[in-house]
């Protein structure tokens, strides 16, 4: 999904005044690390730990367990191509809507993939070897379904459930699934750096597993995937990472009330409620390519186009809400079209 992705306002240039297009919060501390940063280039003239070592640890102190359950990726990516690489030839489930990057990993490593809706995940009978979701979704930002994940962890134990956790720390209230994991050998945690802190060029995330599978996944990393910057990063945020959490309540009330205006000035838009600071809108007539293209051209703002969400319609869209400025120039926008 290399370039179906969200945030392609490099297509554009100039043009993008305003921003709705990636889940990024946009208060953050960014600036901050970037600075910090700026005074470690020097890190960059020598190979950086390829097994990531300090970071390892750091991120183990956190959250309570050992560096064995834990591997640094570059992003969260590679840790879905690395899991798919794994179980190669596999049947897989993958919930939908979600990010195709689930899907796309599977298919590259000849996965037998079947769809189902997030909700039915407790009406499973045949598991399959992986189960691919969310948590929160993207792009809906759904969360009813922790408690399904975990029932079917226990009722399929031979059946492995990955649960991409990139933005977990972004909602209005827990769901994070790290103090399961004790409890369920089956359950693989894939979580992201980039996503809370709003440092998404530097690609740095870590899955979080039994010892007994990382140890499987080990000889499929490609060497030094993890750069010395991005390493650099993580032990920046580690020190640092309750400080440099972005205000997940406030940007979430932001989020509603931008829903709410949205619905109140158009009349022809729905929402789908989410705990998270963006939400998935779908438009009553006309195709969300056509409004996007609009947005950017005549106003200058970047929404996300999410026709390429399997599951989901061509009318559907997604935001990520902005600054008050930013959202009074994008319901100015959707009034006049």
């Amino acid at each position: 999904m290399i370039t179906g992705h969200g945030d392609d306002r490099y297509r554009y240039g100039e043009v993008v005044r305003h921003d709705f297009s990636s889940n990024v919060p946009y208060r953050n501390h960014a600036a901050e690390i970037i600075d910090y940063l700026s005074s470690r280039l020097e890190c960059l003239s020598h190979y950086p730990d390829p097994n990531a070592t300090e970071l390892r640890k750091l991120l183990a102190d956190r959250w309570h367990l050992e560096p064995e359950w834990i591997v640094v990726t570059n992003g969260s990516t590679e840790a879905f191509y690395l899991l798919a690489h794994l179980f190669a030839g596999g049947r897989t489930l993958i919930t939908v809507p979600s990010f195709a990057e689930y899907e796309d990993a599977c298919q590259l490593f000849r996965h037998q993939i079947t769809y189902i809706p997030t909700r039915d995940i407790e009406r499973v009978s045949e598991p399959a070897q992986l189960l691919w979701t969310a948590l929160p979704n993207n792009p809906d930002g759904e969360i009813r379904h922790r408690e399904q994940i975990l029932g079917y962890c226990s009722r399929h134990p031979e059946s492995y459930v990955i649960v991409d956790e990139a933005y977990a720390e972004l909602c209005d209230e827990p769901v994070s699934l790290l103090c399961e994991l004790p409890r369920h050998p089956n359950l693989i945690l894939a979580r992201s750096l980039t996503k809370s802190f709003a440092l998404p060029g530097i690609r740095l995330g870590y899955l979080v597993a039994h010892p007994a599978l990382l140890r499987r996944l080990e000889p499929l990393r490609s060497p030094w995937s993890v750069n010395a910057l991005a390493l650099e990063a993580g032990r920046y945020i580690c020190h640092n990472y309750d400080r440099l959490l972005p205000d997940a309540v406030g940007l979430v009330a932001e989020s509603r009330h931008l829903a709410e205006c949205i619905t109140e000035c158009t009349g022809s838009i729905s929402i789908t409620p989410s705990p998270t600071p963006y939400f998935l809108a779908q438009l009553a007539t006309g195709t969300a390519a056509q409004l996007k293209e609009e947005l950017v051209t005549q106003q200058g703002i970047l929404i996300r186009n999410a026709d390429n969400f399997r599951a989901l319609t061509p009318r559907h869209f997604r935001l990520s809400v902005q600054s008050p400025e930013a959202c009074q120039a994008l319901l100015r926008g959707l009034s006049k079209l």
